[in-house]
Order: structure tokens, then C-alpha cells, then sequence
């Protein structure tokens, strides 16, 4: 599971037009930053049972693009949930090797608010970035 960070600023409207400028002058200090305040919500919003999620969670940044995410196998699942099972049927030995029913679980959805939190923090340092470069 993975957050894409990619500042997309055709978007924007009118008066967001300073931080364009700031995203084009300063192309990787602004995905630097902006894929690290992701990154620390990211880790902030990640649930906890062992850890290994949490540990596993990467950030690397391609040129004007930068991916946060984590490496098990079971972060979407924990992200999105699962819905009830009746079992599963195994054709070879024919029988289903389940009696009753899973009940599944709600995802915790901290993908969904890791980007929520993300954007007014990220337009922030982007507006605080161009104020102190620019004179």
C-alpha cells in the first residue's frame, strides 16, 4: 500500500498561484519537504499491533514525485478492511476447509486521512517556503 506524493498544481485555482511559483522554483526542496510531512502523518496515523507495519514504511523520491508506503503484504487490507467469509472450497479434497463464517473487520482508513491532514500542512510549508526564499 502505497500514498503517492505529487504536487499537482493545475488544480489549483487563482490563489493558489503563489505556491506554483513556489513548487517550480524550488522543484525538489518542495517534494522533499512535502513527501517528509507525509511520511511523519503517515507513520503518526498508522495503527499499531506489533509494529512491523510501522517499522516497513518507506519514503523515496523520484525526481519531482515521491512514494510513502509500507512493505507487508497486509497494509491495504488493514487500510480498506475485509468483508465476511463464509470459508473457502478446496476442489481437491472437496469440502470447504471452514465451518461458519469470518466476520471480517472495518478498515482503519489512515491512508484516506494521512493525505486529509497532509494538504493544508503541505500548503503551509509551501507558502512559508517561498516567503523566506523569495525577496
Amino acid at each position: 500500500m502505497r500514498v503517492a506524493v505529487e504536487i499537482d498544481t493545475s488544480r489549483w485555482d487563482v490563489k493558489d498561484e503563489v505556491l506554483r511559483r513556489a513548487v517550480n522554483a524550488f522543484p525538489q526542496q518542495a517534494i522533499e519537504g512535502a513527501s517528509m510531512i507525509v511520511y511523519d502523518i503517515f507513520q503518526k496515523n498508522t495503527p499499531v499491533r506489533t509494529g512491523k507495519m510501522k517499522r516497513s514504511e518507506t519514503r523515496t523520491v523520484f525526481g519531482r514525485k515521491a512514494i510513502v508506503q509500507t512493505n507487508t503484504g497486509y497494509g491495504g487490507f488493514v487500510n480498506d478492511g475485509i468483508g465476511p467469509s463464509s470459508g473457502r472450497y478446496v476442489a481437491a479434497i472437496g469440502k470447504r476447509i471452514r465451518t461458519g463464517t469470518h466476520p471480517g473487520f472495518h478498515g482503519r482508513h489512515f491512508k484516506e486521512r494521512t493525505v486529509d491532514e497532509a494538504n493544508p500542512i503541505i500548503k503551509e510549508f509551501l507558502q512559508n517556503m517561498l516567503d523566506n526564499e523569495l525577496p
